[in-house]
């Protein structure tokens, strides 16, 4: 890997080998002393056990674990659910570093090609709400093994860590294997949390910070190692065998888990997780950590420390423990505005070359490209919150339709004369539409499934509800109509996205907010010969009051196309702007009509 991510910056005192990287500054004048050293808590793991039980003869022996372990090989839940306990348990006794070892790498041989399976199979398919109760099993139990793994790894690190020069350089191979071990751990568990829209415990991010701010302190990150497999680093190939492990170091794990946090992929479509480390590998790897200078940080740059307790932050907080790194993204984020041109290019001239695109999102299937691009240049551009955020603390229910067929359905019928009527006519579906659950449990609704408002905006809303069996399908990228719970307010129009389920049953659905008004019409191509084009589309005035369009995706429309408006008060000549916005199920045109004229403002 290329050495040159560094720029480096003086932070060690003089009396200090001069061979340690000299990667941060102190939050004073000056640079960091060995007594200012010894204040630092490298190895102060959060939530680490205390080894304070001595074990008995069985749980030392080796072989019995391994036995044990591979008689349950036909039952996988069952057999994560052993390693699991036999992990916890000996995360709480009293054990020789080598004894520790040898067990921990006994249990994780054993178990790791059942969680490389499991993973397999659910990062492939597509992901939606609710969770059936295997994959939700199988995931856990997954997540409960690697975390005990990486516990394990811990107390090795701490019993064997030091920042003594001479020290360091005695253990030296122990120490950078277990500093290994604990981010590979962490990049596991991030991606198998990932799968269920989970994200990373505070404190797995905080004891991840803490072994590379050790590591860095020695300049050790370069030396490569066979990682245990595949989970969460990339797609299984045909040609993959079953143990294949490709060789990652220190820093390619650490930054890997940095940026998969600061793109929060934890909230996207379960079969794209792959591309922002495939991007990665093809810059080597794109992203620069520099020393910290205190100053506001630049476009691209964000800041991380050796307490952070997540991924890396665009603004400095008011407090924070030093040392601290800055995490250069320009580059690679200029590689993904160029890919995002090129398409938009190829698009506008109508002769489309994937050659044309770097090497990873040649490998994305066409109809995902623009939207991960999207996601991926969203994430690492600062965000100004244009609007306050408002919390509620009381009950807030809202009815929520969900899907394009759904959402056109809701406009039409409430666009037919009669307000009132209409909701009579309306009524089960509306009050199913208060719910998550579609079926009813015996003769009443399953309990506390409603949709609660957690806060809102007016760029969008965030709601909440029970998770149970029987709820809605819901997934990532989903037209979405929402109303609060009252009779006469229009319904507004967003998409899903994000997921998070912030502890098991529970969900968090956010949509973003594309309109507080719309409308369902005909839309007729114009200036296409004889052939006749017509189809419905919802219009809708955004929340800059300025029109678009929203379609099911279609090839045949294409920005600057003429078109033509049917509505209730007659046709309207247009024009088809830029694409604002491509998912999987719709996309969003603007559109350019002197006919249309702006509305006021709506209630939100």
């Amino acid at each position: 890997m290329d050495r040159s991510v560094y720029n480096s910056v003086p932070w060690l005192n003089n009396t200090v080998t001069a061979r340690f990287m000299k990667l941060f500054k102190s939050d004073k004048p000056g640079i960091y002393s060995r007594a200012e050293l010894r204040e630092i808590k490298f190895t102060a793991f959060a939530n680490l056990p205390r080894a304070y039980k001595t074990p008995g003869k069985k749980e030392l022996d080796a072989a019995a674990i391994k036995q044990r372990l591979a008689d349950l090989r036909r039952f996988p839940i069952r057999q994560l659910e052993t390693a699991a306990h036999i992990l916890s348990s000996l995360n709480q006794a009293t054990l020789k570093s080598d004894k520790r070892l040898e067990l921990t790498l006994t249990i994780l041989r054993q178990t790791y090609p059942v969680i490389s399976q499991f993973y397999d199979s659910y990062q492939g398919k597509e992901n939606s709400l609710p969770e059936k109760k295997e994959r939700r099993e199988a995931l856990t139990d997954c997540i409960h093994v690697i975390s005990e793994v990486a516990i394990s790894y811990k107390h090795l690190f701490q019993e064997s860590f030091t920042t003594e020069d001479r020290a360091y350089r005695k253990a030296r191979t122990s120490i950078y294997e277990y500093g290994f071990r604990i981010l590979e751990m962490m990049l596991v568990e991030q991606r198998l949390r990932a799968l269920r829209y989970q994200r990373l415990p505070r404190s797995a991010w905080r004891d991840g910070n803490h072994i590379f701010f050790s590591m860095a302190l020695h300049n050790d990150f370069f030396e490569t190692r066979k990682l245990t497999g595949l989970v969460g680093i990339k797609k299984r190939e045909p040609h993959h065998g079953a143990s294949y492990a490709p060789e990652r170091n220190l820093l390619q794990l650490y930054l890997s888990v940095q940026l998969f946090g600061a793109l929060d992929v934890s909230t996207w479509p379960t079969n794209l997780f792959h591309v922002p480390d495939a991007y990665m590998a093809y810059l080597n790897p794109g992203i620069n950590l520099s020393g910290d200078d205190g100053q506001p940080l630049k476009e691209g740059h964000l800041l991380t420390w050796i307490g952070n307790e997540g991924p890396p932050v665009f603004d400095r907080p008011a407090k924070l423990d030093p040392p601290t790194i800055q995490i250069d993204f320009t580059r690679y984020n200029n590689v993904l505005v160029k890919d995002y041109e090129a398409i938009a290019s190829m698009k506008f001239i109508g002769s489309f070359d994937p050659a044309k695109l770097s090497r990873p999102l040649q490998k994305v299937k066409e109809e995902d490209r623009v939207p991960v691009l999207q996601m991926m240049l969203a994430a690492l551009r600062k965000r100004q919150r244009q609007a306050q955020r408002h919390v509620v603390f009381s009950d807030n229910n809202v009815e929520v339709y969900f899907g394009f067929r759904e959402v056109a359905q809701l406009l039409t019928d409430r666009s037919k004369g009669d307000l009132a009527r209409q909701l009579r006519s309306r009524k089960f579906s509306d009050t199913l539409a208060r719910s998550s659950a579609q079926f009813i449990d015996g003769n009443r609704q399953v309990a506390g499934t409603q949709w609660q408002i957690l806060n809102f905006s007016a760029g969008g809303i965030l709601i909440s509800t029970l998770e149970t069996d029987f709820g809605r399908a819901i997934a990532l990228g989903q037209l979405v109509a929402f109303i609060p719970d009252e009779k006469t307010a229009l319904p507004s129009i967003g998409f899903v996205c994000r997921l998070n389920r912030p502890e098991d049953q529970v969900v968090e659905v956010g949509i973003a907010r594309l309109g507080n008004y719309a409308e369902v019409v005909i839309l007729e191509r114009v200036g296409q010969g004889e052939e006749d084009f017509r189809l419905p589309v919802i219009l809708v005035q955004n929340t800059a009051d300025n029109w678009q369009i929203i379609v099911e995706p279609r090839d045949e429309l294409l920005p600057g196309a003429p078109v033509r408006l049917l509505r209730d008060s007659g046709p309207v000549p247009a024009r088809l702007g830029e694409v604002y916005l491509t998912k999987k199920e719709f996309m969003v045109f603007e559109l350019r009509s002197p006919g249309l004229q702006r509305l006021p403002p709506h209630k939100s």
